[in-house]
């Protein structure tokens, strides 16, 4: 499984809150701005993408991709929740994740997950307002297999958000190496496609 996410500092601050496939430091800096209009403790889930152009012989496997949400407490205490991202089949939103790529492929939340994760949007206020301090990280888990055996040398692989207040996706990482983002370890673990 593909991973890697990024925390913020404080509870519901303004500030990107969720990454897919790469840390803070692959992300272009012309998205930061755009990334800057993201608000955890605003922002519509029901309109979250996160979409990735994986490379030749990768492709996703369906019902795998996962939200996780992460709650690290100040006393130690941690709290994860999991929801499982599907791709996106309406067709005109098709046409417009084309427009990023060959092979790229957009995931959505279901509407119960997006609710689910609503709520626990409002639990984090809650115990913000009783006093309990900490961090929230919001990171995409993109489940990939093979249909082929991986090339030598790099893997680029590009990735992409969008939410209600960016309108359109933005770039999180363009043509970053697969291998240097989650080792090489992690690539040999990917399972071969279904029919492959």
């Amino acid at each position: 499984m593909l991973a890697a996410g990024r925390t913020c500092g404080r509870w519901l601050s303004r500030c990107v809150l969720l990454t897919a496939l790469g840390g803070c430091g692959h992300v272009p800096v012309a998205s930061m701005i755009e990334l800057a209009k993201i608000d955890f403790a605003t922002t519509d889930f029901a309109e979250l993408r996160a979409a990735a152009t994986l490379p030749p012989p990768l492709a996703p496997r369906r019902d795998q991709t996962r939200l996780k949400l992460m709650v690290a407490f100040k006393d130690g205490e941690r709290e994860e929740r999991v929801f499982v991202l599907r791709e996106v089949t309406d067709p005109a939103e098709r046409a417009q994740v084309a427009r990023l790529g060959a092979g790229t492929t957009a995931f959505r939340l279901d509407p119960a997950d997006a609710a689910k994760l609503a709520e626990a949007r409002t639990e984090i206020k809650q115990r913000k307002a009783e006093g309990r301090r900490g961090s929230v990280t919001l990171s995409v888990e993109p489940g990939a297999c093979r249909t082929a055996p991986l090339p030598a040398g790099p893997l680029p692989v590009s990735t992409y958000l969008r939410t209600a207040e960016t309108g359109g996706y933005v770039a999180l990482t363009r043509d970053a190496d697969l291998i240097a983002l989650i080792g090489a370890d992690k690539i040999a673990e990917i399972p071969l496609c279904d029919g492959a």
